[in-house]
C-alpha cells in the first residue's frame, strides 16, 4: 500500500469521524493539540489530542444516546383508557373514582361509573399535597445522566428514576386497570 492510499485512507477516517461528532468536540480537541504541542512538542500533541478527540467523542456520543433514551422513555404511550370511550357512549352514567394509590410520591386514581363499580381508566397524575395535576421535566446532564423531575405548581417537587407514563402504566397495573 503506497503513502498515498495510506492517506487516503485515514483522512476517509478522520471525515467519518469528525461528521459524526459536534463543534465542541472539534474544538476541545484543537484546545488540547495546542496545549499540549507546546508543552511536549508536536508529534505528543498530536497523540493526546488524538487521544481527546477519541475520548471526547465517546462522551458526546454517548450522550446524544441517552438524550435519544430520555425522549423515547418520555413519549405518550397512553393507556387503553376505556373511561373515556365509555363516558362517550354512556352519557347518562355518573363516574366515580374507584379507588386511589400513592405511588412514587404521585397520586393516581382508578375511575369508573357509579353504575358498574369497577375501574374503567386512571386518572392523571396527581399531587400528593394539592391533589392537582403534576408535569415533568427531563434533562439529559453530560454526559448521558438522565435527571427526571415531577413538579406541581404549589411547590410539590421531587426527583425521581422513572417518566409519569412508566409510573402510570405501573400505577395501572397496581390498580388492575383492565387493558
Amino acid at each position: 500500500m503506497t503513502e498515498e492510499e495510506q492517506q487516503s485512507i485515514i483522512k476517509k477516517f478522520f471525515d467519518k469521524a469528525i461528521s459524526g461528532v459536534g463543534l465542541i468536540t472539534i474544538l476541545i480537541t484543537i484546545a488540547v493539540y495546542g496545549a499540549a504541542a507546546s508543552a511536549f512538542g508536536v508529534i505528543t500533541g498530536a497523540y493526546i489530542a488524538f487521544f481527546a478527540f477519541g475520548f471526547v467523542g465517546c462522551l458526546e456520543i454517548f450522550n446524544r444516546q441517552k438524550n435519544f433514551l430520555a425522549q423515547q422513555r418520555c413519549k405518550d404511550n397512553k393507556i387503553n383508557n376505556l373511561f373515556e370511550a365509555t363516558l362517550s357512549a354512556k352519557k347518562t352514567w355518573h363516574p366515580k373514582i374507584i379507588d386511589e394509590v400513592k405511588h412514587n410520591e404521585i397520586i393516581f386514581r382508578a375511575v369508573g361509573f357509579e353504575e358498574v363499580g369497577i375501574p374503567f381508566g386512571i386518572s392523571s397524575p396527581l399531587c400528593q399535597k394539592c391533589h392537582d395535576k403534576v408535569i415533568q421535566r427531563v434533562h439529559v446532564k453530560f454526559p448521558g445522566r438522565i435527571k427526571i423531575q415531577i413538579i406541581c405548581r404549589c411547590g410539590f417537587e421531587i426527583s425521581s428514576k422513572y417518566t409519569l407514563q412508566e409510573l402510570e402504566a405501573e400505577a395501572a397495573q397496581l390498580l388492575k386497570i383492565p387493558k
